[in-house]
């Protein structure tokens, strides 16, 4: 395995059951070298104390000027 491989990248941990999205997005944003709050990003993407939806994760990327798209696929045995 080369060293290039080993490249770090930004990573952000979640507060709690509720902040997993809210997490993905900031460690997202940190890639593109942006820096939010997780409570601007909880704000954002529509997170309440059940979680976020993938509508609010994909509304909320949106409007971070990110273009994402949301596919269901099927899992086969």
């Amino acid at each position: 395995m080369s060293i290039s491989m080993l490249k770090k990248y930004p990573c952000t941990m979640q507060h709690d059951q509720s902040d997993c999205a809210a997490a993905v997005v900031s460690t997202v944003l940190l890639s593109y070298k942006k820096e939010l709050s997780i409570m601007k990003i909880r704000e954002i993407i529509g997170t309440d104390m059940y979680g976020t939806t993938v509508s609010g994760i994909v509304s909320g990327l949106n409007k971070l000027n990110f273009t994402v798209k949301a596919v269901r696929v099927a899992l086969e045995d």
